[in-house]
């Protein structure tokens, strides 16, 4: 698949017309997707009328040295040949233009199987003003859309596909589920805009995928038009970059009104959350694999589980600040988190973890038909993992025969204890460290360095066991009470408890009162 590279000063430049003359930026993307359309329509038919003109020019040829056979044959060949290969070349790119640029992913629900979640989304669909979806199904992935399968470049009439995230199901109540289904329902329900603004991102990914289409097959005869696509796509995602960004603004609020302000506002906060620590879910079932070397069939599921535990109140507020320092650029159209929440009506210090549902939105919507769609779900995406797994056992074997080698000399010298644990740590991860340095510990509890190696581990868990640990450090070197107290204050104001993060700049004032007064 070819890299494509946006103008990100042209963006700028665009997103200041698009504030400032929103209506001339739009005729100006209009115009861009026009292009495009003449662009593909201009090669068609050129190369049909090139191939018209190689054909007439080899019967004419044929004609011309009909009396010298092969002569005649040869000319019809060469022109016959070139008609041909021209003809191909243009009934390649509009098979690609035509075909259905989309896959169909996930599992297919049925109204039988999940009624009331059926029931929810034909409410909202009449609330929006949209028409109802032909299909919906379940998704291995962490978000809710509304998809259009469209032929012929996203023009004609599609078919409307619900993608609902099992994971988002299992991590939100019914009614910030509905508030994401509500967003997603603003991207199609905007009547004040044009039908192609409020589908940009379908035409976006269109035209995208095509390129892709036409990249992945490598055939000679889609040389011109990859040129000409690899040209273009790039300028028309720049030029409705700041169109695409408009939309994800307009979908919140819709949401808002459609639903509410704390229900969308809930959605956005325990979705990224969750989303964000998904990753660390997944390693945390992948450690099986060190000791296991078949992918249990359950894997997905294992991974929903641990979802549906949930983290501490620490862990989840350490995300979430994590979240809203991000930034929004001029990379992904979506803009960050905090940036949405600002538009909202939300403050920053409004802004805290949303806990684990009572109820989430799978127990509601699908009931007792979940623990057949489990099993659906554990064939269709459990197997993703199987290459990750056999590659994670593996590496546990020959890393494992490394440590082996070192734990003899741990045992005698302590040099050798803090590298033996710390090689655990960086090739193993935190889950097998952790253990690794309280044994360690078990052994020599006067050790500094390991002391404060396992706190600033645990500590970077979001687990306050660390903070006893970095509190020995203190006990045992007082020469770095200024350092170690730094890095709780800095854990605690990332946990959003400034109240023991100023207990630290305290416990710095009492011992060095001259210093901090000057």
């Amino acid at each position: 698949m070819p890299t494509i590279t946006l103008n990100q000063r042209r963006i700028h430049q665009l997103e200041l017309v698009a504030r400032n003359a929103p209506k001339t930026y739009r005729q100006k993307v209009l115009a861009y997707l026009v292009l495009g359309y003449f662009i593909l329509g201009g090669y068609v038919l050129g190369t049909v009328l090139l191939g018209l003109i190689c054909a007439n020019l080899g019967l004419q040829l044929f004609q011309f040295f009909l009396p010298q056979l092969p002569l005649s044959l040869l000319g019809l060949l060469l022109s016959g040949g070139s008609a041909i290969a021209l003809w191909s070349s243009a009934w390649m790119v509009l098979r690609a233009c035509t075909r259905n640029l989309y896959p169909s992913p996930g599992i297919r629900l049925r109204r039988v199987q999940a009624p009331l979640l059926f029931d929810l989304v034909d409410r909202l669909c009449d609330q929006a003003g949209v028409a109802q979806f032909d299909h919906v199904r379940l998704t291995s992935e962490f978000r809710v859309a509304v998809c259009q399968h469209p032929r012929i470049l996203g023009w004609d009439p599609a078919q409307n596909y619900l993608l609902l995230g099992v994971p988002l199901l299992m991590a939100l109540s019914p009614t910030q589920f509905q508030a994401l289904i509500g967003r997603e329902l603003g991207h199609v329900a905007q009547p004040q805009t044009a039908a192609w603004s409020r589908h940009i991102y379908g035409l976006r990914q269109t035209w995208l995928n095509l390129l892709n289409g036409l990249e992945g097959r490598h055939h000679v005869l889609e040389y011109l038009p990859r040129l000409l696509l690899r040209g273009y796509v790039p300028q028309l995602l720049t030029y409705s970059f700041a169109l695409a960004r408009i939309q994800e603004y307009r979908a919140d609020q819709f949401a808002a009104e459609l639903i509410s302000r704390k229900a969308i506002g809930e959605a956005l906060v325990r979705s990224a959350v969750c989303a964000a620590d998904w990753q660390q879910l997944v390693v945390d079932v992948m450690q099986q694999a060190n000791h296991q070397p078949q992918l249990p069939p359950d894997c997905f599921s294992q991974i929903l589980q641990r979802l549906g535990q949930g983290r501490t109140v620490v862990h989840e507020r350490t995300l979430l600040q994590q979240l809203l320092n991000g930034k929004t650029d001029l990379i992904h159209t979506l803009p960050a988190l905090r940036d949405r929440l600002m538009v909202l009506g939300y403050r920053r210090e409004q802004l805290q973890p949303v806990s684990m549902p009572v109820s989430t939105a799978a127990q509601t919507y699908l009931g007792t038909a979940w623990d057949e769609l489990r099993e659906q779900c554990d064939r269709s995406w459990s197997p993703d993992y199987a290459v990750a797994w056999q590659q994670q056992y593996q590496q546990f074997r020959l890393i494992n025969s490394r440590l082996e080698s070192l734990a003899s000399a741990s045992l005698t010298n302590p040099l050798d204890a803090l590298r033996y644990a710390r090689k655990t740590l960086e090739w193993l991860g935190p889950q097998e460290a952790i253990p690794c340095y309280q044994s360690l510990l078990d052994r020599d509890p006067g050790n500094q360095a390991l002391h404060y190696e396992l706190g600033t581990l645990l500590l970077a868990q979001a687990d306050d066991r660390g903070v006893a640990h970095l509190e020995e450090v203190i006990r045992i070197d007082p020469t770095r009470i200024v350092e170690i107290c730094q890095d709780l204050h800095r854990y605690y104001l990332q946990s959003g408890n400034p109240a023991m993060a100023e207990k630290y700049v305290g416990l710095v004032n009492w011992h060095f009162p001259a210093v901090c007064a000057g």
